[in-house]
């Protein structure tokens, strides 16, 4: 990737909150399968670090919950909040907070947003966030792949962003619905890869760009 074209380049770090990753937290007390959201901490760390290193911009989702919330409650289909004993990452909780291990990497120069539903691009600013910072390439990590991550990829892609999904840095509840959407994804709506793959594509080796390598259905 060329220099002109990597300063187009964001990193989006979707719901990384105890709510959602830490043993301790709303789906790891109810009873949820952590340990391929938890095998993502370590890589994401050290992609986050190389990615501020390199100036690429980095942009947090917070996802906050709200008790009561006469939205959710006026559901006559129970929405997927009410199906756990509470609804995770409630505002002004521990749950809500960023994991520890990821934490002190949101700094001066990071941007956090709140959001309240699944999408990352639904009622909150991070569109006018990327066009603020000429973004239009972006890098997906985070939780949870069949949820969070892949309504944001489809909401990135909708609006045409070139979006990367690094694997290796997002983590779903079930292994087997993991590969499936990743196997989607691939064909209809980003590239993926591994984070050491995109340091050394987009990061580290300055290059003419070359052909799109975007399939079509």
């Amino acid at each position: 990737m060329s220099d002109a074209n990597r300063a187009r380049l964001g990193l989006l770090v979707i719901d990384m909150q105890n709510g959602f990753c830490h043993p301790e937290g709303t789906l790891g007390l109810d009873g949820a399968d952590l340990s391929h959201i938890r095998r993502t901490i370590t890589p994401l760390a050290r992609l986050i670090e190389v990615c501020q290193k390199h100036g690429v911009q980095d942009f947090w989702s917070i996802q906050e919950h709200f008790q009561p919330d006469a939205a959710r409650d006026r559901h006559r289909i129970t929405p997927h909040t009410s199906k756990r004993f509470r609804p995770p990452a409630l505002r002004g909780t521990w749950d809500g907070e960023l994991i520890d291990e990821l934490k002190p990497l949101a700094g001066e120069r990071s941007i956090l947003f709140s959001k309240h539903r699944f999408g990352c691009f639904y009622n909150t600013q991070l569109e006018t966030l990327l066009k603020i910072h000429d973004i239009d390439t972006l890098a997906i990590t985070g939780a949870t792949t069949n949820a969070c991550v892949e309504t944001t990829i489809r909401e990135a892609y909708l609006r045409d962003l070139d979006v990367v999904a690094l694997e290796d840095c997002i983590g779903g509840l079930k292994l087997e619905w993991h590969r499936n959407a990743v196997e989607v994804w691939e064909r209809f709506m980003c590239r993926v890869m591994s984070s050491s793959e995109f340091v050394d594509e987009y990061l580290t080796n300055a290059q003419s760009d070359g052909p799109s390598q975007t399939q079509t259905g």
